[in-house]
């Protein structure tokens, strides 16, 4: 990043390379490349597993020497970030010979890339056959595909002819898309098609435990089911992303390639995103469309920001942005410097989709009063959140630019909400429910209710030194 960085202005080129470029994924996914490339070279030269990354070898050159577009669909869909990272890490300790774990962990590691191969050669349909089949406990999403399979826990041989060769004990039955064989059944995801981008609603590619992503255990528990019944849902709010946040949308639709649903109520998370899973997320079917978009938005921006630290860290010091110790007006518990640096990232675009929304004629009034409420309030919100980061915050030298682009961005905003006369005296809609006309019981406004926050999980201190908030 800091080469990236350097060259760039601090205005315009400064504001489209944090939040519009493509350059950033496109970096991002060429240091993915150049590190399963080292790993491959690491474990060709020095063998640690005597033998025991024969297989891997062998699959990660067909794999490179295969079709090109079907590498770039596997190796740019979860969970391939994850498995690379995890194998350069545990290359690195293997070499190291730090445990005598580390041996073992990488023989693990390294069986897990033969599902990889598997998208890989399922997409250039070709055949493939492993040396030692592949054990896999269905549902088993087949990677860069919308494809599951179903059934009791079995083993991969390969694939031929287009089906998938499982083992399941002595048997051995081939898999047709489409059909089953024995207790097996490979089905197909429902895919939400948009404006020419596509979008597998799965939540099996982000079911793995390494991935530890939020939401994704009630996603699964829905089934693929539940994600059909909300494709209409998912279309529709894509094409409110695509009408009053066409900057997200323009990258949205190139960079997100599967989206898990969970119930609304299942977690206490509405959405959740991971560093490990670029390019996937969870997110909440509620009812409502536009608030389906926003989560959308709100998630696209924290996989461009886990980029962007993916590249050069933005934050200096590691220890304080992983300590849990300041107010969020977003969350009631404390959060680190690194959350609440996402968050004011995140919102930014956020805001801007909801000034939009309100500005347009045919929303209804409750949506209306809704984005009203969300602008309004952000405005408010970023104030707090940009006082802790100035005063706080310690960046590196090309974090200081990242920042310092949020920072203009932020106040940007602002001014767009106070153009558009909203000053905080709007009605409150926190709390409404989503097929609620409008709140009800004892009004109160916008800035009401963030300083009803602020004094219960920061202080009434905090609150008096805010003059929007008096």
């Amino acid at each position: 990043m800091v080469s990236s960085l350097d060259t760039l202005a601090r205005g315009a080129d400064a504001a489209d390379f944090v939040w519009t470029a493509c350059e950033p994924f496109e970096r991002f996914h060429d240091k993915a490349a150049a590190a399963l490339v080292a790993v491959r070279k690491a474990l060709a030269v020095h063998r640690p597993l005597h033998g025991g990354e024969a297989e891997f070898l062998d699959l990660s050159a067909r794999v490179a020497a295969a079709d090109a577009a079907a590498f770039t669909l596997v190796f740019t869909a979860p969970p391939s970030y994850a498995w690379t990272v995890g194998a350069f890490q545990r290359t690195a300790a293997a070499l190291a010979g730090r445990t005598p774990a580390a041996m073992p962990s990488l023989a693990r590691h390294l069986e897990g890339f033969k599902a990889l191969a598997l998208g890989q050669h399922w997409i250039a349909r070709r055949d493939l056959a492993f040396s030692a089949p592949l054990a896999v406990e269905p549902p088993f999403a087949v990677p860069g595909t919308p494809w599951v399979l179903f059934g009791p826990p079995a083993a991969i041989a390969g694939l031929a002819a287009g089906r998938l060769i499982v083992h399941e004990g002595p048997r051995r039955h081939h898999v047709a898309p489409g059909t089953g064989a024995g207790p097996f059944a490979l089905r197909c995801a429902p895919v939400a098609e948009f404006d020419g981008a596509a979008f597998v609603l799965s939540p099996y590619p982000l079911a793995a435990p390494e991935l530890d992503l939020r939401g994704a255990a009630q996603a699964v528990a829905a089934g693929l089911e539940y994600h059909t019944t909300n494709l209409d849902l998912v279309r529709r709010a894509l094409a409110i992303v695509a009408r009053h946040a066409p900057a997200t949308w323009s990258q949205f639709r190139d960079v997100v390639r599967v989206i898990a649903l969970q119930p609304p109520g299942a977690s206490i998370f509405l959405a959740a995103s991971s560093a490990d899973a670029p390019g996937a997320f969870v997110a909440s079917a509620v009812g409502c469309a536009h608030e389906l978009a926003n989560f959308f938005i709100h998630e696209f921006h924290h996989t461009r920001m886990f980029v962007l630290e993916a590249l050069a860290p933005v934050l200096a010091v590691a220890a304080e942005a992983d300590a849990a110790i300041h107010y969020s007006p977003w969350r009631d518990d404390r959060r680190p410097l690194r959350g609440l640096l996402h968050a004011l990232y995140v919102h930014v675009p956020v805001t801007r989709f909801w000034l939009a929304v309100r500005a347009a004629t045919a929303v209804g009034t409750a949506i209306a009063g809704r984005a009203a409420d969300r602008a309004a309030r952000a405005a408010l919100q970023f104030d707090l959140v940009l006082d802790t980061l100035e005063r706080h915050g310690r960046f590196s030298a090309e974090g200081r630019l990242v920042f310092d682009e949020i920072v203009r961005a932020a106040r940007d905003v602002q001014a767009a909400v106070r153009r558009a006369g909203l000053v905080g005296d709007e009605v409150s809609w926190e709390g409404v429910p989503l097929d609620a006309c409008g709140p009800s019981g004892p009004p109160r406004t916008v800035a009401e209710s963030v300083r009803e926050h602020v004094e219960r999980f920061a202080g009434a201190g905090l609150a008096r030194g805010l003059s929007a908030l008096s």
